[in-house]
């Protein structure tokens, strides 16, 4: 029988609330109260809950043997999706092998008490994966409302330039928010999209005075408005 220590961290920011340290501490804490020896502890660092448990570097090409026993702080280190967690655990116990989780104790056994704690560990993993999904969301639409380049593409009618804080930004560029504007009109005049296309290419030069040629498709785009506003939107 052999004894495992499972510890994950998934970002810097929860590592310094819930560090490997600590999580050790607890586990060692664990073990001495069931009368284990930890024979190897096994630490998941920079590893999202979201990544499959099997996938986990880890415990990736680990074999677990009939009557090891894995010991972690919480039920969430192991995963925070209801299904995932129910999955770990009909894998262990098919495979006898013992999980007991510091607040939990152990959950792979076929009392009553091991499926409530699994059942409500399970429902606040999810939860707490809901929670962390919805403050990332709002985190990353406010960066963007705010005109922070978040990453993905880049609004045709704006650049991104970093400030001397080296934080990159998203701004209007002036001259093609004036063939925007240009378009919007020809558009609503009635012209077809390609003669607005060559229209445009009249109207409007680069630096070297050719042609600032923008695609029929571009200008269809442009009118309906398609994924990425071609304007800022901001936070009022």
């Amino acid at each position: 029988m052999s004894v495992y220590g499972y510890m994950r961290v998934s970002t810097a920011r929860q590592a310094e609330k819930y560090s490997p340290e600590v999580q050790r501490r607890q586990i060692t804490a664990r073990c001495l109260q069931d009368r284990l020896r930890p024979y190897k502890y096994l630490e998941d660092l920079g590893t999202s809950g979201v990544k499959p448990f099997w996938e986990r570097p880890s415990v990736q090409g680990m074999a677990f043997k009939e009557g090891d026993v894995i010991v972690t702080p919480k039920l969430d280190r192991l995963g925070r999706d209801m299904l995932d967690l129910l999955t770990i655990v009909k894998d262990f116990r098919e495979s006898g092998v013992r999980l007991i989780t510091c607040d939990w104790g152990e959950i792979t056994d076929d009392s009553i008490q091991s499926e409530m704690f699994l059942t409500m560990g399970g429902l606040f993993a999810s939860m707490e994966r809901r929670k962390i999904r919805e403050r990332t969301m709002e985190g990353k639409h406010h960066q963007a409302q705010s005109g922070i380049f978040i990453g993905g593409n880049v609004p045709w009618g704006c650049y991104v330039q970093a400030n001397e804080d080296g934080i990159k930004h998203v701004y209007e560029h002036p001259k093609r928010q004036e063939m925007i504007d240009r378009i919007q009109l020809l558009h609503n005049e009635g012209v077809p999209y390609r003669k607005v296309s060559e229209q445009i290419g009249k109207e409007f030069t680069n630096v070297d005075d050719t042609p600032m040629r923008v695609s029929h498709t571009q200008v269809q785009r442009i009118v309906r408005g398609e994924k990425s506003s071609y304007r800022l939107r901001r936070v009022r």
